[in-house]
């Protein structure tokens, strides 16, 4: 899956991000773009603080393959969520926030793979 994030304003800078499995291309029209490289894989128990960040992230992953993930983070807080398939691509689904502690993704399709919730 490509999935493509263009972020513009009239008459201001443009850029253009695109994602496909790890492979991430950014195009500007500002000479100076600066890039960061995020690594995924950090795990750890619901609520854990990532190390120098300050901020609670959690690792959900789903197996078996399903079409409904409830995912319990326990952050205390209205998180972002990013899935991953098993192949290693993003996937996009409905998310509903039930509170500031769970999750649930509903998809068109059972799958199995992570979610990453900040």
């Amino acid at each position: 899956m490509i999935k493509t994030t263009a972020i513009s304003q009239p008459g201001r800078i443009q850029t253009r991000v695109t994602a496909k499995g790890s492979t991430l291309s950014v195009s500007s029209t500002s000479t100076a773009v600066r890039v960061t490289q995020v690594t995924q894989g950090l795990t750890g128990q619901p609520g854990d603080t990532l190390p120098g960040t300050g901020d609670s992230s959690y690792r959900h992953d789903q197996s078996p393959a399903a079409v409904e993930w409830v995912i319990d983070h326990n952050l205390g807080k209205w998180p972002s969520v990013t899935i991953i398939d098993s192949a290693g691509d993003e996937v996009e689904g409905e998310v509903n926030f039930v509170n500031q502690n769970r999750v649930i993704a509903t998809f068109s399709a059972a799958f199995s793979g992570s979610a990453f919730v900040n």
